[in-house]
């Protein structure tokens, strides 16, 4: 069970998962030993799972930014994650879903044929639905 330090200390860290463990003890008001032991511990639990980077996708050239519901035609799995698969670097995030799809997909590209490029080769595997993203909410 998490307590309210652990809490803040990973709301801490997901605003900048750069903060040294003197940083994050100073803010939480705990010794740095104190903080690099909860710290242990969340990772030891797998609740931090890893320190990333966010990035702004536009920047980075992709500023195609969408959604996508996706309804397999066949209960073959393995044959769409392969296809997505070849589509890393472009998928935000790959769920599978219960409801309105199998899958919820975000992905990125550079321009609309990219997109249509790959929703075409997708098509093969599944059926889809797509939400352009129009702004991100920061919470």
């Amino acid at each position: 069970m998490l307590d309210h330090i652990d809490k803040q200390i990973i709301k801490l860290l997901k605003e900048n998962s750069r903060l040294r463990v003197s940083e994050l003890a100073q803010q939480v008001h705990l010794t740095a030993p104190a903080v690099s032991a909860r710290l242990q511990k969340l990772e030891d639990k797998g609740i931090i799972k890893s320190y990333t980077v966010e990035i702004d996708r536009s920047q980075f050239g992709c500023p195609v930014h969408v959604v996508v519901t996706v309804t397999l035609k066949e209960p073959n799995h393995a044959a769409y994650q392969a296809y997505i698969g070849q589509y890393q670097s472009q998928v935000g995030f790959h769920y599978r879903t219960a409801g309105m799809g199998c899958y919820l997909l975000e992905v990125f590209f550079e321009d609309n044929q990219a997109l249509s490029d790959f929703l075409d080769g997708l098509e093969t595997y599944a059926g889809y639905q797509i939400s352009s993203v129009v702004n991100v909410v920061e919470l």
